[in-house]
């Protein structure tokens, strides 16, 4: 059995070895038989071999750019895919109500006022840096007339606020020659009395009865008797 099966295994072997010599030679055996045709001229042999092998090149170039556009359309497509940060604005923070009143002092006095709020009292006391200038001592007592002023007329349009303060720092120096520092000026006043007052009408004219009667006011010793009390207007 194994004798008479080995001729039917070697032919598809022969087939498939001869198909694969015929594709291989096939063009040139075609090129072989347009050149022994002696009766055509010689340009027209060459030309038809030309053409012959242009159409056989153009077949297998054809293929292989099926085969190139295939592969290429079963290749997934990625793409780079970049985060952009959120343009969305962080929540602004609300203002405390102590934050809402230094933005006020800042505005009525000087930008380097700070300020303290007695919630229990309902006071709010802006204090004045030493680091603030004045053209000279007299100054110093018209701008803290003038900071109470300003700073009172907006402070007490808040219902959490009852009375105000002003404080005046400075440096001291003592008769064995320290510097100490302390409040020049203090003014303290409740709404009830500040509200007495027109003070738009006041303007131009000497507070100092005014502030003494209806509040606590105070003028340190040492800057009094450096001011002239005649150049003393209320000024805002």
């Amino acid at each position: 059995m194994d004798q008479s099966n080995q001729p039917e295994q070697t032919k598809p072997k022969t087939s498939l070895l001869k198909l694969f010599l015929l594709v291989i030679f096939f063009p040139f055996t075609l090129s072989y038989l347009i050149w022994k045709q002696n009766k055509l001229p010689v340009f027209a042999r060459i030309l038809g071999i030309i053409v012959l092998w242009s159409v056989f090149i153009g077949i297998g170039s054809s293929n292989s750019n099926k085969t190139d556009q295939k592969q290429t359309m079963q290749v997934p497509v990625t793409t780079n895919q970049t985060v952009t940060p959120s343009n969305t604005p962080e929540p602004t923070k609300e203002l405390t109500f102590k934050d809402k009143l230094l933005a006020l002092a800042q505005k009525t006095t000087t930008k380097e006022a700070t300020v303290e709020y007695d919630e229990k009292e309902k006071l709010a006391t802006v204090t004045i840096p030493k680091s603030v200038t004045y053209w000279d001592d007299t100054a110093i007592v018209k701008s803290s007339w003038a900071y109470f002023v300003k700073f009172g007329l907006e402070a007490f349009k808040l219902p959490e606020v009852n009375e105000i303060g002003i404080q005046i720092r400075m440096d001291f120096v003592d008769s064995y020659g320290k510097t100490s520092e302390g409040n020049g000026v203090t003014i303290f006043m409740k709404k009830a009395n500040f509200e007495k007052f027109t003070w738009e009408n006041l303007r131009f004219k000497d507070i100092t009865q005014q502030l003494t009667d209806n509040g606590d006011y105070f003028v340190h010793g040492a800057l009094w008797k450096k001011v002239k009390q005649q150049d003393l207007k209320l000024s805002y």
